[in-house]
């Protein structure tokens, strides 16, 4: 049941409302259409449009680096593959891709912009430059692989993209964003903010036929708090949600399965407040790269003269 309303949340959408009083958030905001009306067998009207917390005094969600703009021109990433740091790297990802078989493309993903490689994820990056250069991979079956080859292996694929990147240097935006729980703290000290933000979920939530609130909706509860709590929405960072989920877990012992409001919300302060030592102990970074430009190769004169006598 949990994990059925878990993965619902992962579809949820949102949706802003302009007054002329600016940008505010509401609880409609994080529900979906489908789901932003009353449910039975709750009475009419209820308060879906009512603010959660206007814009200005919601939580930072986090602590976001500001935005980097980087030319990868394989300089750096030339640097680092000859470094013994990747020598370090290549042997602790070699155990990982023997034993679970990963597929170099996947192994690539594991080197980051700020040690020169551009991001896999990019269909343009894989297209024109990852692809490429594992053309000439040698290593065919990882069950033979020995330390020292894969080491070597991987650094040569480096050093092609390397060498392509400094033939076609690529620009990119760049920024770290980290979950430290510091968003969490300062939802938890402003009592009068997160009471009335846990008082008007209570409202927004379906409730049994004895007016309490099935367990199961605790997590649905969590994310329609994550514009006061800065939380991420369930389904946006999945380190997020590995946490989240395990946090979770404490809600199952709950006696009879339903919580009435008070019950409900000493769970959701003792929820946010375990997600935020979660945090402060182990923060959760989620880096965002976006390739902006791309050198383009334009056809050269004898490159037309020969397209027209073909």
């Amino acid at each position: 049941m949990m994990g059925s309303s878990w993965n619902w949340m992962r579809r949820m959408r949102r949706r802003r409302r302009k007054t002329s009083k600016g940008d505010i958030i509401t609880l409609a905001d994080s529900l979906p259409k489908s789901l932003a009306r009353p449910w039975p067998p709750l009475a009419l009207p209820l308060p879906w449009d009512f603010p959660l917390l206007p814009t200005h005094s919601t939580p930072t969600s986090n602590t976001r680096g500001r935005i980097c703009f980087v030319t990868l021109d394989g300089h750096l990433l030339k640097n680092y593959a000859l470094s013994t740091d990747f020598t370090m790297d290549a042997l602790a990802i070699f155990s990982e891709f023997k034993t679970a078989h990963l597929p170099i493309q996947s192994v690539l993903s594991r080197f980051t912009v700020e040690q020169g490689m551009p991001p896999t994820s990019n269909p343009w990056v894989i297209k024109n430059i990852v692809k490429e250069v594992l053309k000439s991979w040698p290593l065919k079956s990882a069950n033979t692989a020995k330390p020292a080859e894969f080491v070597e292996a991987l650094r040569g694929v480096l050093m092609g993209v390397a060498m392509r990147l400094k033939t076609t240097p690529l620009k990119m935006a760049h920024t770290v964003t980290t979950y430290d729980g510091k968003s969490l703290l300062q939802f938890l000290t402003n009592k009068h903010q997160m009471i009335k933000a846990l008082e008007m979920t209570w409202k927004s939530l379906p409730k049994e036929e004895h007016g309490k609130l099935i367990k199961e909706y605790v997590g649905v509860a969590l994310d329609i708090l994550s514009p006061a709590t800065g939380l991420p929405h369930c389904g946006t960072v999945q380190e997020m949600d590995k946490i989240v989920s395990s946090e979770l877990k404490m809600v199952d012992g709950v006696e009879g399965g339903v919580l009435n409001r008070k019950e409900f919300k000493k769970v959701m302060v003792e929820v946010v407040g375990r997600i935020m030592n979660e945090l402060e102990r182990n923060p959760v970074s989620v880096s965002s790269d976006v390739v902006i430009t791309k050198s383009i190769v334009f056809p050269t004169q004898e490159d037309n003269s020969e397209q027209r006598n073909h």
